[in-house]
């Protein structure tokens, strides 16, 4: 199960790594991922990166050039 948590274009820098720290903070907590499981019988699986917002960017847009 993936979640996606993104920020708005513009954003500050600081609120962007403090989102990113608290995603890896609780990924590894002990005790969320056991309730997670608990709770979900699944763990959220969270990705995190330098280039993230890159890859997102990649993933999701659409070449306007027509496909011969």
């Amino acid at each position: 199960m993936y979640r996606m948590l993104a920020f708005p274009p513009g954003s500050p820098h600081d609120a962007v790594d403090a989102l990113r720290a608290a995603v890896v903070k609780v990924a590894a907590d002990k005790a969320y991922v056991a309730e997670a499981n608990k709770l979900m019988g699944d763990v959220p699986q969270y990705v995190t990166n330098p280039r993230l917002k890159d890859d997102v960017r990649a993933a999701v847009s659409i070449n306007p050039a027509p496909r011969r």
